[in-house]
């Protein structure tokens, strides 16, 4: 799969911009912060992917960094994971959104760099809080709770603003008019 429309899909569930320090976690008492992230994604992100899709990939994410993985090599692990468990009506509806996008850009090699250019933009906004994570969470699963308070509103439309500002107002709206809503909300 595209890690480009990996990013697009599950990064936001990752972290912040730029945080100064991991966010205080505001979780109703007895919730699960796995369960509340998976919510979040579904409420703020993409109901592209199933429960079980979005549960695998934040583990795949926490167990990563958790053990100092580079984040392209956790993200290389997700979009091999989501190539293979994939449905063929969402594999269809990427491939799809690809190409249409493609088209839109008159050759691969530009999509290409355009994509490229996005990738270099994201690991480089989340790494600092994926360190926070590597230094500060005990087990995997504390990061669970990190991701859910940090996927929030205010995380998601600055997520989205910074895309929109390193691609341009005009690239920003072809992709929101391939991918959103149906793969990603843009």
């Amino acid at each position: 799969m595209n890690f480009l429309i990996f990013s697009l899909i599950f990064l936001p569930i990752s972290f912040a911009i730029s945080i100064p320090k991991i966010p205080k976690i505001h979780q109703q008492q007895n919730s699960n912060p796995k369960t509340q992230a998976i919510e979040n994604f579904k409420t703020l992100v993409s109901k592209f992917l199933s429960d079980a899709q979005i549960s695998k990939s934040i583990d795949i994410f926490a167990v990563g960094v958790h053990k100092g993985h580079k984040l392209e090599q956790v993200f290389e692990n997700i979009a091999t994971f989501l190539h293979k468990n994939l449905t063929s009506s969402q594999l269809s509806s990427l491939v799809k959104s690809r190409k249409q996008l493609s088209q839109k850009f008159s050759s691969p090699e530009k999509l290409a760099k355009i994509e490229s250019q996005i990738q270099r933009m994201i690991i480089y906004s989340i790494d600092p809080a994926a360190e926070q994570i590597h230094l500060n969470a005990r087990q995997p699963s504390a990061a669970f709770s990190l991701i859910s308070a940090t996927l929030n509103p205010k995380f998601v439309a600055s997520l989205r603003d910074l895309i929109e500002d390193v691609l341009g107002e005009q690239i920003y709206e072809q992709f929101k008019k391939v991918y959103s809503p149906e793969i990603v909300y843009l």
